[in-house]
């Protein structure tokens, strides 16, 4: 069952990276048709709804666009279901440790009754010993400045903030360039 789920991972990873490749061919592909018409007809540069309406007639831009947003989307969709599958999981793990400290706990207090600090099982040797010490805080603030540690880390909404007041050394705001956004 093992080499089953491997091979199904290989495989799947296989196609993730030959559909990346095959993506990326037909987008190099695509960007070279569009700017070969872009230079025969320059004045498509003047009008989007133009510009749009050519490269639509005459490439398949939209179809190349739509299994791309397609792919955002399913990609998207994953990422969501796998967060919920981790938080499940997660839960998951939780249970089990509180399954094992019920267990720990009922041995310990059947070897304490019995007075016993060592068992030997064909499953395990049990042994009661003494743990090691901990720190238990009893007033943060009675303690010593050394006994903190401070983390120093940088507040970009702050840094943002200082910047559209004045200039900041050590920072600038960036044009911000331009991003996607799909609806």
């Amino acid at each position: 069952m093992l080499r089953v789920a491997t091979g199904f991972r290989r495989d799947f990873s296989t196609n993730i990276h030959k559909e990346r490749q095959r993506m990326e061919m037909r987008s190099e592909a695509l960007k070279q048709r569009i700017e070969v018409i872009l230079r025969m007809f320059p004045e498509l540069h003047e009008d989007e709804d133009l510009r749009a309406d050519t490269l639509d007639g005459e490439t398949d831009i939209k179809l190349f666009l739509q299994r791309c947003v397609i792919n955002v989307m399913i990609y998207e969709s994953e990422e969501q279901a796998t967060k919920v599958t981790i938080e499940k999981l997660q839960q998951r793990v939780q249970r089990w440790q509180r399954r094992q400290e019920f267990y720990r706990t009922l041995i310990q207090d059947v070897m304490a009754t019995a007075d016993l600090t060592k068992m030997v099982l064909p499953e395990a040797t049990l042994n009661i010993q003494n743990a090691p010490t901990k720190v238990l805080i009893t007033d943060e603030s009675q303690l010593p400045e050394e006994a903190f540690e401070v983390k120093k880390t940088v507040s970009k909404s702050k840094i943002r903030q200082m910047l559209k007041d004045g200039p900041v050394t050590g920072a600038e705001l960036s044009n911000g360039g331009q991003m996607l956004v799909i609806r």
